[in-house]
């Protein structure tokens, strides 16, 4: 079990008053104090520890609930309150609580959070808690920021792969060439009166976060380092491609979201679609042995593999927090990256433990699709937790919009995105 290593503690002078009788003991923030196990067993009360968290879907949250009932009969002086929020609501409900001093001790929730809450000074710099060496190693570089970690990883991945249907297609395309050519053959057998261009490829092809891998397969980048990077021909030939899979191979369906493609593969309407890990519970519900995990292919045109965003879910902790609840919080953060915890996490949850001991094991390699999940990170791109990431994504989307609706050119979308993400950048930092 990963031991979260202690804070060293040093006592805060009392202050003399002008008045010289009159004491004030003030109150310690984290960054200054950490309390001792003994001393919180002095106390003889119990310690609740707030966690803020997004795993609504029915299953997830029942895990959740389970582990903590099972933490507390392990430490039944502690307890740990939980509150779900759905993804968009979370960063809102704790920023607005730390503003009033009234923020939850923890949050659970994905990378990019990480970038907002550090820089409104709501979360703690967390080197000293963790052992990085007992995780997979990618899963910091989503949670530092000036060279401090401000996350404990739950999970890993949280990446794009590409999902089929072996009813139709009996092996994965390794490239893009292969990919457009089995769409083609599939348009072909299953074109009717009814359905004259059936959909072969289906997935949020509006949505940025699905432009970012064919980006990288052509040899770009969205942020290098924290220069922002638009404007360059792995931008105008990722956009093309995208343009050419709805109107010149007729691939994709004209008018498509996530809710939409999703439906579109689930009900056996198209072989193909990329999507998430988060999806695989339910594909697998649905298609059972008929489902098929792969990577992302390689771009033909430049030998590159489309390559995903990486990151995980992960715990921030409330920079405000009282010393007291320290070694409840590290007892929790223990816990969850336990490998009992970490391995029941991707049985129950379908997803990748960050914690390496179990990451590797047999129990989790033997989970149907885990070692194909996996083997989809390698050619994965840490998700920068930089607020950088924010105005990239508010300017691409509308400017992608664009190109799909045929309104804009792929060639001229770069420069837009680019003035538009500096100039959100600049908004943000006023």
């Amino acid at each position: 079990m990963p031991k979260f290593k202690s804070i060293p503690f040093t006592i805060f002078c009392f202050v003399l008053s002008f008045f010289g009788f009159l004491w004030v003991q003030e109150q310690p923030t984290i960054n200054v104090f950490a309390p001792t196990e003994m001393e919180a067993s002095k106390q003889g009360s119990q310690i609740t520890i707030q966690l803020l968290d997004q795993e609504e879907e029915q299953q997830n949250s029942q895990a959740v609930d389970e582990w903590i009932k099972e933490f507390h009969l392990l430490y039944p002086q502690y307890h740990v309150a939980r509150r779900t929020y759905p993804p968009g609501e979370l960063q809102q409900k704790f920023t607005t609580a730390a503003s009033a001093g009234q923020a939850s001790d923890m949050v659970w929730a994905q990378n990019d959070l990480a970038g907002v809450f550090h820089k409104a000074n709501l979360i703690l710099p967390l080197n000293d808690w963790v052992d990085q060496t007992l995780f997979t190693h990618q899963i910091f570089e989503t949670v530092t920021l000036d060279n401090k970690v401000y996350g404990i990883p739950i999970s890993y991945g949280n990446h794009l792969m590409l999902l089929y249907n072996k009813k139709y297609v009996p092996k994965a395309p390794k490239d893009t060439d292969t990919l457009l050519k089995n769409v083609s053959d599939f348009q072909k057998k299953h074109k009717s009166k009814k359905q004259k261009d059936p959909h072969g490829l289906v997935f949020n092809l509006g949505d940025s976060f699905w432009l970012a891998p064919i980006i990288h397969g052509y040899g770009g980048t969205l942020l290098e380092g924290q220069k922002i990077t638009l404007n360059t021909p792995a931008m105008t030939g990722a956009l093309q491609f995208l343009y050419d899979l709805k109107f010149k191979y007729r691939a994709t369906p004209g008018e498509c979201d996530y809710e939409c493609a999703k439906a579109l593969f689930l009900e056996g309407s198209a072989p193909f679609i990329i999507n998430g890990d988060w999806f695989l519970k339910e594909a697998s519900k649905v298609l059972k042995d008929d489902l098929g995990v792969a990577p992302l292919p390689i771009i033909s045109q430049t030998h590159i593999p489309m390559k995903p965003f990486l990151s995980g879910k992960f715990i921030f902790v409330n920079n405000d927090l009282k010393r007291e609840k320290i070694p409840a919080i590290k007892k929790w953060l223990e816990f969850l990256t336990s490998d009992k915890i970490q391995k029941d996490l991707a049985l129950r949850m379908g997803r990748l433990p960050a914690l390496l001991t179990a990451q590797n094991s047999q129990e989790v390699l033997s989970i149907p699709h885990m070692k194909d999940v996996l083997a989809a990170t390698k050619a994965g791109v840490p998700l920068p937790p930089f607020i950088h990431m924010h105005a990239i994504w508010g300017a691409m989307a509308p400017i992608q919009q664009k190109v799909l609706t045929g309104e804009l050119k792929p060639s001229l979308a770069g420069p837009l995105m680019q003035r538009g993400a500096m100039d959100k950048l600049s908004s943000f930092e006023r």
